[in-house]
């Protein structure tokens, strides 16, 4: 029984051993990826040996081989005078191993290998920037050591680099960076060897495209009011990046193009038709965007509310300008008094306030040089395509009331003196 658990414990021994490290050929230092060093192997170990390297390849005449095809494995006998073997070290790993055989065991001697870390962007490798000349940032995370070199494309220029706080060994850095006109670009980074004996290694490039993303359209030709059955064009201005343009419409809205009817609709107009249906009331919407050509991401949607049927009273304000109490509802006496109507939804196109102040009141435009006495009626007063329009009033008795109307919808307002 005891010798079962001596074999036993052995077993689990030579399983976890499977692997010694140990000085096996000097030099014993450090190399550069793609490095090829002449190594002279320790007497300790001549006679006929087995011979592998992890992460590099000998430099031996093939029939040192000990497979034809395998130059990871050697087998050679070692003697004073055949103590020599060149190993090129790989750029697969910060790690190469030499590798002895001992019976079951093998044994090791590690060289750390001059690897670059690559740059660690921490931005997006793709990236959207409006057209135009715009500012923008790129973020890397890396060891605090790292050499970075940086190329941008010719429409692209750094304007500044930032280190941030370290965290540990690792800090982080901020490229900023300008780029002008319309075209997409691109920036790319590489690290540099912190290894003394490798002062020219460098990391593979990692790089950042920069997509140019398309302005919203910009609306020049358009109307905030439809009536029923009515119809007007939008027009947008061109972008010649743009493959094409995606309008929409809401409820009791419709896009008319050759005929045709749509609430979505994607083509290369610039201008639609926008015809208001037979029925509705309020505020509706059209939007549209624009599509980007190759290498161009599409712009948001531009938005134009307007409104379709009649306005509604209840969105009419008047304000108080003065000269006295201005902004309240107290006015003084038989004296002049300013004031303003104000429609709430500035996108629905009034072209007209109806004025009407009752029995006592006397209404005057500011354009009038004398006030008009009115009794229970309406004074019109006409302000093409402004929303504001102004009056002046005189109070001579106690409390009254000012009325003001929008296309036949009216709204009251009391006063006190």
């Amino acid at each position: 029984m005891k010798n079962i658990y001596y074999y036993f414990f052995v077993f689990i021994f030579v399983c976890i051993a499977q692997t010694v490290l140990a000085q096996l050929v000097t030099p014993n230092e450090d190399v550069c990826p793609n490095e090829t060093v002449e190594y002279i192997i320790d007497s300790d170990y001549y006679g006929y040996q087995e011979f592998k390297v992890v992460n590099g390849v000998f430099i031996v005449d093939d029939s040192l081989h000990c497979t034809t095809t395998d130059s990871t494995n050697i087998c050679m006998t070692v003697n004073s005078s055949n103590d020599t073997i060149k190993i090129k070290w790989g750029d697969a790993d910060h790690l190469g191993i030499l590798r002895l055989k001992q019976q079951v065991t093998w044994i090791d001697q590690e060289f750390g290998i001059g690897i670059v870390e690559p740059p660690a962007i921490a931005t997006e490798k793709n990236i959207e920037i409006l057209n135009g000349t715009q500012y923008f940032q790129v973020l890397l995370h890396g060891h605090k050591d790292i050499t970075y070199e940086d190329q941008q494309s010719s429409n692209i220029q750094r304007t500044g680099v930032k280190k941030g706080e370290s965290l540990g060994d690792y800090v982080g850095w901020t490229f900023s960076f300008k780029i002008t006109g319309d075209q997409a670009g691109w920036i790319r980074f590489r690290t540099k060897s912190t290894y003394s004996q490798c002062p020219t290694i460098y990391s593979n490039w990692d790089s950042v495209f920069v997509y140019r993303k398309l302005n919203s359209p910009t609306f020049y030709s358009s109307k905030n009011l439809l009536c029923h059955n009515n119809q007007f064009q939008y027009s947008i201005n061109p972008d010649s990046n743009a493959a094409s343009y995606t309008w929409n419409v809401t409820a009791d809205l419709e896009i008319m193009v050759n005929n045709n009817y749509y609430t979505t609709y994607t083509g290369n107009e610039t201008s639609v038709v926008i015809r208001a249906k037979n029925f509705g009331s309020g505020e509706r919407t059209i939007s549209v965007k624009a599509n980007g050509k190759t290498g161009y991401s599409d712009s948001e949607e531009s938005i134009k509310k307007i409104w379709i049927d009649k306005p509604t009273a209840d969105k009419i304000n008047y304000y108080n300008v003065g000269p006295y109490y201005p902004g309240t509802n107290e006015i003084c006496l038989d004296s002049p008094n300013d004031g303003k109507a104000l429609y709430e939804n500035s996108e629905a196109d009034i072209l007209e306030y109806e004025w009407d102040a009752l029995d006592w009141l006397i209404v005057q435009h500011p354009s009038d040089p004398f006030p008009r006495p009115i009794c229970k009626m309406f004074i019109l007063l006409l302000l093409l395509m402004v929303i504001v329009q102004e009056i002046q009033f005189i109070l001579p008795l106690g409390q009254e009331t000012l009325v003001v109307g929008v296309n036949g919808n009216i709204q009251n307002w009391n006063w006190n003196v």
